[in-house]
């Protein structure tokens, strides 16, 4: 199922990308949150024709952090986003921050390690 005509939500896209933004978070923490590619995100930001299962679930993520009637509101200015921003402190901005560092770390290091094995097991084959 596609959306089409996704610009009649008056630039949806225009407005997660602000939001993303507001969250101080790149396309690629959104994606590496959501599971949505990057490529994806870039399309809706940009109110291309998407997926609506990513578009859903982009909107989902957001939630967690801005109250979707604030999202699609009429009269929707990212300038009044904290008044909409779920009761959550700046201790639980930091600590999702950390969190997505935390994944991206992780991910980074079983990498390396894989790598490294692979180099091992060449060299050992090699003698």
């Amino acid at each position: 199922m596609k959306i089409d005509n996704i610009d009649k939500i008056d630039n949806i896209g225009e407005r997660l990308k602000s939001v993303r933004q507001y969250l101080i978070m790149t396309q690629q923490q959104v994606a590496n949150t959501t599971g949505i590619p990057v490529i994806t995100i870039s399309k809706i930001e940009h109110n291309k024709v998407v997926n609506s299962d990513s578009f859903i679930k982009m909107i989902q993520f957001y939630s967690n952090y801005i109250s979707v009637d604030f999202l699609l509101a009429k009269d929707f200015r990212i300038a009044d986003a904290d008044r909409y921003a779920k009761s959550f402190s700046l201790n639980t901005i930091v600590k999702a921050k950390l969190e997505l560092l935390k994944q991206q770390f992780t991910k980074d290091i079983e990498k390396s390690k894989n790598d490294f094995v692979v180099k091992i097991t060449d060299t050992i084959n090699l003698l």
